[in-house]
């Protein structure tokens, strides 16, 4: 068997999995997710139209597409590559790494192929509006982002895999500390070391792309062109390194990964002796505690990466605060900054209502009252989600005075917990099976949403 023949399998059992049982669930989850990629294309476009004129202002929306693009697939390309449902599965099979890891290349490829749909909207709202140098700057870049960062978040996440073989060193056992064991140290550092490579590439592409938009020349277009090559070309060579590193060594990566993967909630390996954050616990009674502990061990385990996200954000609204002197600016910026932060890096009820708890007609058969577990997830969520509308508000002050930045924080609040029940409605109502695909469909048509308001802000 080979790489296609897996990615063709793969495919049908997509279309399989959808027209079956729950087939008109899939569909309206699968025309949701359609029409929130539609929407996320004419969003760009209208960015792109207004913003054609001014090269400076292009360069900087192009520069946060890609930075957004590569937040997206630096974490969810390691999904792919070692949390496939089929592993188990394909395991079994007397299939070689190589082409295991070709059809897991090829599938992070399918998979994350709409996150080039806004991409393309900008270019053709560049073309539209008669800037068409721009439009191939713009298409070259998000593009050459695509092509060259999954294969290298791959690859880099294959090498993390690798170490799982070998006995952790002392270098390993300091990034480790007591989050995760020492074997497993380098996969947490995987992601962000894959936006950070990433970024790197789109520095030096948007480097070479400006020179020649300066130029004037009408090399722009050859350069574009070139940049897309060169991107295509590395990503291909990072996939095929990573195949051949992976023949022979992949089955037994998969295997020692499962056994250092996050363990089950009511376990305590891989966990700090205090989770941060307990100590909102002391708000609540008791009975409604225990939910809150439970939900907030869950997201602080399997989610520890996106405290970075966190603190990032935070430090950013600062900024903001210290640079913009115009309140409208910094009240549109902050307010993009935080709900984008709060659907990225709060996934609440999303995380604990999956298969990760255990059956959920088994929770419903227990004698306990909806109101203090719900109270209990509310508070989970709130807990990590305050802390970026908090410093908005700090900065949204330094810049409005006290009022705006109360006004912003009471805001900011009422979002995360509209954000929060309607996961937690998600989380209740889908399908364990189904859970992951209404949370993307959630997250893409949110930000989407989020996006449109703070394009209104002005």
């Amino acid at each position: 068997m080979n790489a296609r023949s897996l990615v063709a399998a793969r495919c049908r059992a997509w279309f399989r999995r959808g027209s079956g049982a729950g087939a008109l669930t899939g569909m309206v989850v699968t025309l949701i997710a359609l029409a929130a990629v539609a929407l996320s294309a004419v969003l760009t476009y209208d960015w792109a139209t207004s913003a054609a004129e001014d090269v400076e202002r292009v360069r900087n929306h192009l520069f946060w597409l890609s930075v957004l693009e590569t937040l997206i697939f630096a974490y969810t390309t390691f999904e792919v590559s070692f949390r496939s449902d089929d592993r188990r599965f394909i395991g079994l099979l007397p299939i070689s790494g190589s082409t295991r890891w070709l059809e897991l290349s090829a599938r992070n490829l399918l998979v994350h192929l709409p996150l080039l749909v806004p991409c393309a909207g900008y270019a053709y709202g560049l073309f539209s509006a008669g800037a068409h140098d721009l439009a191939a700057y713009a298409a070259a870049l998000l593009t050459g982002t695509y092509a060259l960062g999954i294969p290298l978040s791959g690859w880099l996440h294959l090498k993390a895999g690798l170490s799982l073989l070998t006995p952790p060193g002392s270098g390993r056992r300091m990034l480790a500390g007591a989050t995760v064991p020492a074997e497993a140290a380098l996969l947490l550092y995987t992601p962000a070391l894959g936006l950070a490579g990433t970024l790197f590439g789109v520095l030096v592409m948007d480097g070479t792309l400006r020179a020649a938009l300066l130029r004037s020349d009408g090399s722009l277009g050859d350069t574009a062109l070139g940049v897309l090559v060169v991107s295509g070309v590395l990503g291909a060579a990072l996939v095929r390194r990573a195949s051949t590193e992976a023949a022979g060594t992949l089955h037994r990566v998969a295997a020692r990964f499962a056994e250092v993967d996050v363990p089950g909630p009511y376990r305590d390996d891989g966990l700090p002796e205090r989770c941060p954050g307990l100590g909102w616990g002391r708000l609540l009674a008791p009975e409604a505690r225990s939910f809150f502990e439970r939900d907030l061990k869950q997201l602080k385990r399997r989610f520890r990466l996106d405290r970075i996200l966190l603190w990032f954000a935070c430090l950013w609204a600062l900024r903001v605060g210290w640079v913009v002197t115009e309140p409208r600016d910094a009240l549109r910026e902050l307010w993009w900054l935080g709900a984008l932060t709060t659907l990225l890096a709060c996934h609440g009820p999303l995380a604990t209502e999956g298969r990760e708890l255990g059956s959920r007609w088994l929770r419903s058969a227990l004698p306990n009252r909806l109101a203090p577990r719900a109270l209990g997830s509310w508070l989970a969520f709130q807990s990590s989600a305050i802390w970026v509308w908090l410093w908005s508000a700090i900065a949204m002050s330094m810049v409005a005075g006290g009022i705006e930045g109360a006004l912003l924080l009471s805001y900011g609040l009422l979002l995360c917990s509209i954000v929060w029940l309607c996961t937690y409605g998600v989380g209740r109502m889908a399908s364990p099976e189904r859970l992951r695909g209404y949370g993307m469909v959630w997250t893409a048509a949110s930000v989407v949403a989020v996006s449109f308001v703070a394009g209104r802000i002005t």
